[in-house]
């Protein structure tokens, strides 16, 4: 009986020094680009126009404020938003959460490996959802860089991969267009270290709205293919924004299928079969792919270890939050309703890993 015991507790202790068996997540990399539309933290910063999201006792306190309200907007509409709307903690909380119901809809309610983020005011907004709400989606890396943008939004970078060297932006020069022209969003560049080793360049951009002339675009394509260029050959290249190109600008000047088609895969363009747009232009009374992925070759051809799984693409809207009763986008409302978390909808893919060649086969 006791030989029996022993020989029982060899196996079982055998048993226990095993490693335990857990799924391999590295043969997939899922991607998320996201206008989060105007993700403000709490503080006054004195160098950008940022008055509108500030708590309602921080207003009541300035003297100045109002004035401010009034010289900094073009419209009375928004000098009175600028005035009178709360950006409370409970608000800016409310509106955290519901991002995170938002990028949890993928990945079994993990959030995607990348994320790119468009209208980030702050480092300190971007810790405070993370340490808040996404603690336990592991996202180590932050890439932020404050920019010229008159109204102090960003791009900015979430991952579960450790960051390669430090984030730049790239300043975009819209002078050829305007002697003085109004400072506008850079487009951040980071490059991330992949699970088996490659290095993964990645470029967040949120070009000029539709307030300014299509020129303005045209220019900002125009560096960001300057920019991607510079890459080290080979190097699998991502791009993620807000491009805000209507369909029908689109048509006319051919930016996606013609301009970046040369270099990328487009996210609409090879994917997302049924989309009709990720977000709605009321101005045209049409339906947009503002929010756009681009690939590069080296993850399109089928040689590079990284390859875009077409089948993948789609937009994520999935959230009570993110759509009003007519089917378009739900932006965020200062008076607490029910719905409503961004006037955009984010597009999704997900690189898959070919195969590494096996030693002493011949391809």
């Amino acid at each position: 009986m006791k030989r029996f015991l022993l020989i029982a507790l060899f196996f079982l202790s055998a048993c226990a020094s095993k490693p335990v068996q857990t799924v391999d997540n590295t043969a997939k990399i899922r991607v998320l680009t996201y206008n989060v539309e105007n993700l403000f933290d709490l503080e006054r910063d004195p160098e950008k126009n940022d008055n509108t999201f500030l708590p309602e006792a921080t207003k009541s306190s300035d003297p100045t404020h109002q004035n401010r309200c009034i010289v900094t907007n073009n419209s009375r509409y928004r000098a009175e938003e600028c005035i009178g709307k709360d950006w409370s903690p409970a608000v800016l909380d409310r509106k955290l959460a519901r991002l995170t119901d938002v990028v949890r809809q993928v990945n079994d309610g993990l959030g995607p490996d990348i994320l790119i983020l468009q209208e980030v005011e702050s480092l300190k907004v971007l810790e405070k959802w993370r340490e808040e709400h996404l603690k336990e989606m592991g996202y180590s890396t932050i890439a932020y860089v404050k920019g010229p943008d008159e109204r102090g939004i960003n791009p900015a970078v979430f991952s579960r991969f450790p960051l390669v060297g430090e984030p730049v932006l790239h300043e975009i020069d819209f002078t050829s267009i305007e002697p003085n022209p109004r400072p506008s969003r850079g487009i951040l560049e980071a490059h991330l270290r992949l699970p088996d080793g490659e290095t993964l360049a990645v470029f967040a951009v949120h070009f000029p709205s539709q307030g300014a002339p299509t020129q303005f675009r045209k220019v900002a394509v125009q560096h960001l293919m300057a920019a991607t260029a510079k890459a080290p050959a080979g190097m699998p290249v991502l791009v993620g924004g807000d491009f805000n190109i209507t369909s029908k600008e689109d048509y006319k000047e051919k930016y996606f299928p013609g301009m970046l088609a040369k270099e990328f895969a487009v996210s609409h363009l090879v994917g997302c079969k049924g989309c009709v747009g990720t977000s709605y232009f009321s101005r045209d009374n049409t339906w947009s792919f503002f929010d756009v992925l681009l690939f590069n070759k080296n993850l399109t051809s089928g040689q590079g270890r990284w390859q875009l799984d077409r089948d993948s693409i789609r937009i994520v809207n999935s959230s009570i939050y993110q759509m009003r009763f007519d089917g378009k986008p739900a932006r965020f409302s200062r008076a607490g309703s029910a719905t409503g978390v961004s006037d955009h909808w984010p597009m999704y893919a997900e690189l898959r890993a070919n195969e590494p060649p096996k030693v002493g086969v011949n391809p």
